[in-house]
């Protein structure tokens, strides 16, 4: 393992307010805004494995990536409960998935790109009213559960839902976390559930490059992790979490019950459902990906 690519970037003066060194934050019981923590990057980055180990602080609550059209089969929660049985989604997973079945079409553009000049003009008014409207809905739900919430997890990884979040007020309190994966192994998690080898390259080449660009151009505080720090180095990982959230994140994984997910990575959902038992090394690319398909990628690595 190489030197840590792990490192906090803030911009001479950030758009996004962050609350005030060594203060707590908010009091969300007065506001009925809970502070988010947004993970963005490539799909099979480990950002579901990411929310789980955040949730090793009680006062995390993962939920999940928000995106994901959870209306249209059947699902379980990561609590290890069916929906119907669920404390969280009982009685609220209907409501849950009417109040967003529009919302994320609304405010997705048709092409990210508009991103990266017309962030300010693609949203209407009255989509960020009801994307608003969800989230708070959502605080009233986790509040009841974990009255001391300090923190709601997205781990949706999409920069345009990320700008749409940064439309409401949530972003007074959101924290940025980039989470990046090697290319190699990130390619062949896209291989293995069937994508071709060549648009997959050039949609993660590209998403990396259209986020560096975004975070940058809207002059964005955010964590850089890399996911193959996870393996060796994790105490690491977490210390800069702890310092980046200024909440504590324990070096190694405690189950809290705080997490109820019903979307991202399946397998991760089902090892942190029953017992999560540490990291593996990230090594199966190894065997996806053929000889050509290294020997490119290593081109461009």
């Amino acid at each position: 393992m190489g030197q840590s690519q792990i490192s906090i970037f803030t911009p001479s003066s950030p758009r996004i307010m962050n609350a005030a060194e060594g203060s707590d934050l908010p009091p969300n019981q007065s506001s009925n805004s809970i502070p988010m923590i947004y993970i963005v990057g490539n799909s099979y980055c480990g950002s579901t494995l990411l929310g789980f180990l955040l949730g090793s602080n009680p006062d995390i609550n993962f939920l999940g990536e928000f995106k994901i059209k959870t209306w249209l089969r059947e699902r379980s929660c990561s609590c290890g409960q069916s929906i119907e049985n669920c404390t969280f989604y009982g009685h609220y997973f209907e409501a849950f998935n009417e109040m967003k079945k529009n919302i994320f079409e609304e405010v997705r553009p048709r092409s990210v790109f508009t991103l990266l000049n017309k962030s300010d003009a693609i949203i209407s008014k009255n989509s960020i009213e009801k994307l608003e409207s969800f989230y708070k809905s959502i605080n009233t739900e986790v509040l009841k559960l974990f009255p001391e919430a300090k923190y709601i997890v997205d781990s949706s990884k999409s920069i345009w839902l990320l700008n749409a979040w940064l439309h409401t007020s949530v972003k007074k309190d959101i924290k940025i976390i980039w989470l990046k994966r090697q290319l190699k192994p990130n390619l062949a998690s896209f291989l293995k559930r069937g994508n071709k080898f060549i648009p997959a390259l050039s949609s993660l080449l590209m998403n990396n490059l259209l986020i560096k660009k975004y975070l940058k151009r809207n002059r964005l505080e955010y964590l850089e992790l890399n996911y193959d720090d996870f393996y060796e180095g994790y105490p690491g990982v977490s210390k800069s979490l702890s310092s980046f959230l200024k909440i504590e994140i324990p070096p190694e994984y405690i189950n809290q019950r705080n997490h109820h997910v019903i979307s991202g990575n399946s397998f991760t959902r089902k090892a942190f459902t029953e017992q999560f038992k540490g990291f593996h090394k990230d090594e199966e690319w190894k065997t996806v990906l053929t000889p050509a398909q290294k020997k490119i990628v290593s081109w461009i690595d």
